[in-house]
């Protein structure tokens, strides 16, 4: 199979799930990314190379990377992938609530997608991204940015997947500074929903559709005020908070050094401050980091981000 292309480059953004109340439905991108770069491979063997987060855990996102872009192959009814050659520079911590499984299935779509012109639109791709993952929310704010509310599960006629993106107000998108925290402790998925309960009380259910409510409100008409109330949530985070040491101490003090409110990033270790200006998400973030590590939970970054409100990019070079 022939490409128009010599390469092609995909940026694909981290991106953080929940929300606080969100559980399964919010996802938003921040200005962090991953980076790669497609050529068609110079012989049979598929390549992948790079830099950034350790080669050695990278390796489940390599062959997420090229799952996802050789399943695309599959429904587009090309079969095998051609061979390809990846240069991969890898920002977005593995494992650590920031996305970064569901960016590399989105960068293998859109970097397949693109160099061997399969033609499948974005939500085609979001539909492939959701059965590899099992969840939509984070490839949904990967692949268009923002802040996607996504709808998914089954009806009497099928499967259901349906994402829009929540207008958040400009402004609060030009003023918001996010502070992403990122502590050493790995925390996938799979192993962080099993300290989920099977069921809820009603209260607690009723209680997180009420900050959930008040969260879209704060987002929409730009109240940023009321985040430190719309993050909050009954269904998930009070059972994976314990799952990280000095967690209490570390919002108290972005709290007293004037933050909007926090919340765990997905499934965590990342944790998620709101902040209004830059001076202050650096304040909230070596506060949160003190705090963190005096109470024995290792940090490994630090990062100052925005909302990211584009979404993964795609560069060519023609041939």
């Amino acid at each position: 199979m022939d490409s128009r292309f010599s390469s092609v480059t995909v940026r694909v953004p981290a991106s953080s799930a929940n929300l606080g109340p969100g559980f399964d439905t919010l996802g938003m991108a921040i200005t962090l990314y991953n980076t790669w770069t497609f050529r068609p491979s110079p012989d049979n063997h598929h390549h992948v190379t790079g830099f950034g987060e350790s080669l050695a855990t990278q390796n489940v996102k390599d062959s997420l990377l090229l799952e996802a872009a050789q399943e695309l192959a599959m429904q587009s009814g090309f079969g095998d992938l051609p061979p390809l050659t990846v240069e991969a520079n890898i920002q977005v911590p593995v494992q650590r609530g920031l996305g970064s499984s569901a960016s590399a299935v989105v960068g293998g779509l859109l970097g397949a997608n693109t160099l061997f012109s399969f033609g499948a639109s974005r939500d085609q791709l979001l539909a492939i991204a959701y059965a590899m993952e099992g969840h939509a929310d984070n490839a949904a704010a990967a692949i268009f940015g923002g802040i996607e509310c996504v709808t998914t599960g089954r009806d009497n006629v099928g499967p259901l997947l349906f994402h829009r993106a929540v207008p958040v107000s400009p402004h609060l998108i030009e003023k918001l500074y996010v502070v992403a925290l990122v502590p050493s402790k790995r925390m996938g998925t799979d192993a962080s929903r099993r300290v989920l309960p099977r069921s809820v009380s009603f209260d607690n259910a009723a209680f997180s559709i009420n900050r959930l409510a008040l969260l879209m409100i704060a987002f929409v008409n730009g109240e940023p005020e009321l985040l430190r109330y719309g993050l909050a949530d009954d269904l998930h985070q009070p059972y994976r908070w314990g799952e990280i040491k000095g967690l209490t101490e570390a919002i108290g003090v972005a709290v007293a050094s004037g933050d909007y409110g926090a919340c765990l990033s997905g499934s965590g270790s990342t944790i998620l401050s709101f902040c209004p200006s830059e001076d202050v998400a650096r304040q909230v973030g070596g506060a949160m980091r003190a705090a963190l590590e005096a109470n024995g939970t290792p940090v490994d970054a630090v990062h100052v981000v925005r909302i990211d409100t584009g979404g993964a990019t795609v560069q060519t070079e023609p041939i």
